[in-house]
């Protein structure tokens, strides 16, 4: 009887002992999840990585943020529309649900699903997609003000004060329409001339250094022609005033 007791008693401990042993286990693989998480800024920066990817995508990107951001809670065909209202769009070769499912993947866009609703005729249940809506992240929103135009265009001019001058001329030029390069080449003749000369005699600077620039930045977009977007005119009524 004594020797039955004390084996149960020795079991109950090692059950005992087992039961810890896994709820050490299980808070060690919770510690080891939490410390592998993302930081706030490497999921900033994850977000700001692939909207640069690919620079043809990236206005459309940032126009959807910027939308969602705006409306605080975004069905997802306005949100579609929007992003074809941009004027980089046009360059851009794939679906806008595509892209919004790319923000979504990476954090930046949380997207709510109605609830299903049944097809009597079929006998399933189905997602309406007019009822899907998205809102921003605090990571995605902190991403798209990092990449705002406003920002990019103050790195360019504080990066490269000493082409600012033509960076405005060609932004004053091209705000009231769009520019072919001719036009653009002889704006900035004189900025390009002024340039040192390379080796072999090729000129030391290009017109297409201020337009590459400025289209990167955000201020400009090509569209059958060089145009400046809404941004590149607001910031340079803005440089005006200032000067």
């Amino acid at each position: 009887m004594i020797a039955v007791a004390t084996e149960t008693v020795a079991e109950s401990v090692e059950s005992a002992e087992g039961s810890i042993g896994a709820v050490s286990e299980s808070a060690d693989t919770v510690a080891a999840a939490i410390d592998a998480a993302p930081t706030f800024d490497e999921c900033r920066g994850t977000i700001r990585d692939f909207i640069c990817r690919e620079p043809a995508k990236r206005e459309v990107y940032l126009e959807a943020l910027r939308f969602v951001a705006d409306r605080k809670v975004a069905p997802r065909f306005d949100v579609e529309d929007r992003m074809m209202t941009c004027a980089a769009a046009h360059a851009v070769h794939f679906a806008p649900s595509t892209m919004i499912e790319g923000l979504v993947s990476v954090g930046a866009l949380v997207e709510r699903l109605p609830e299903p609703e049944h097809d009597k005729d079929t006998g399933e249940d189905f997602i309406d997609s007019a009822k899907i809506t998205y809102q921003i992240t605090d990571e995605g929103k902190a991403a798209q003000e990092d990449l705002s135009p406003r920002r990019r265009l103050d790195a360019l001019f504080a990066a490269d004060p000493s082409h600012v001058g033509g960076f405005l001329k060609l932004l004053s030029l091209c705000s009231s329409g769009a520019r072919g390069r001719d036009e653009i080449n002889t704006l900035l003749e004189q900025e390009c001339a002024a340039e040192p000369l390379r080796d072999h005699g090729l000129p030391g600077l290009y017109p297409s250094y201020f337009t590459d620039a400025l289209e990167r930045a955000g201020g400009l977009t090509w569209n059958r022609g060089w145009t400046a977007t809404s941004e590149g005119v607001d910031f340079l009524n803005q440089m005006k005033a200032e000067s």
